[in-house]
């Protein structure tokens, strides 16, 4: 199995704006699944996979607006073998306190 972050940008919108999702490929079957955020300026971190082909834990970014910081808004863990494809079904893993993005991954940075 891959998983793979994806972040889209809705197109032709005078605010640029940006939401992500969560993309796990069966490289031997070739199946794949996709899980999408429905709250723009939120998007995942890279994937990394939890407990075999189960769970996918992934970072939780926000983007303050379209000038704003990029702070981390937590680390969420998605069941992939559960039903649906809204990445706000994961669960939020509590205790993990919310900070900006390293300075240098500035907008500009990030096309």
């Amino acid at each position: 199995m891959l998983a793979v972050s994806l972040r889209y940008q809705v197109p032709l919108s005078v605010d640029p704006l940006h939401y992500g999702g969560i993309g796990a490929i069966n490289l031997v079957t070739g199946t794949t699944h996709l899980w999408m955020s429905r709250g723009w300026y939120y998007r995942p971190g890279p994937p990394s996979w939890a407990d075999g082909d189960r769970m996918v834990t992934f970072t939780w970014w926000h983007d303050i607006g379209t000038t704003g910081p990029t702070v981390l808004a937590g680390i969420r863990e998605l069941d992939a073998t559960a039903p649906g494809s809204d990445l706000l079904d994961s669960r939020l893993i509590t205790g993990v306190p919310a900070r900006p993005a390293h300075p240098r991954w500035s907008r500009s940075d990030r096309i």
